[in-house]
């Protein structure tokens, strides 16, 4: 790329400008979107009482790749991490 004599430097460069500015995170997920909320949680065909938490945006991928998981996929973002310690109990989550 320091040797290029046209304009494809300044075309990349461009193209991750321009990338940087038009992706967001989905505000029910954390997925990278273009609009408020990406195309998995916006997919109606997703059924709403599966759950699959995944660490980081990436994890995502290789899920979608396989088609073989049909519910919500919300990140943990931040440094929140699960525990594996039973700080919660079967007692304590929502029914």
């Amino acid at each position: 790329m320091v040797r290029a004599r046209d304009d494809k430097p300044e075309q990349i460069a461009r193209a991750i400008a321009d990338t940087r500015q038009a992706i967001r995170s989905c505000k029910l997920c954390g997925f990278f979107a273009t609009d408020e909320i990406c195309d998995i949680c916006a997919d109606s065909s997703r059924s709403t009482e599966l759950l699959c938490v995944v660490e980081q945006p990436t994890d995502i991928l290789p899920l979608e790749k396989t088609n073989a998981f049909r519910g919500a996929i919300p990140i943990l973002l931040e440094g929140k991490f699960l525990s594996a310690r039973p700080i919660l109990g079967p007692d304590d989550l929502p029914h």
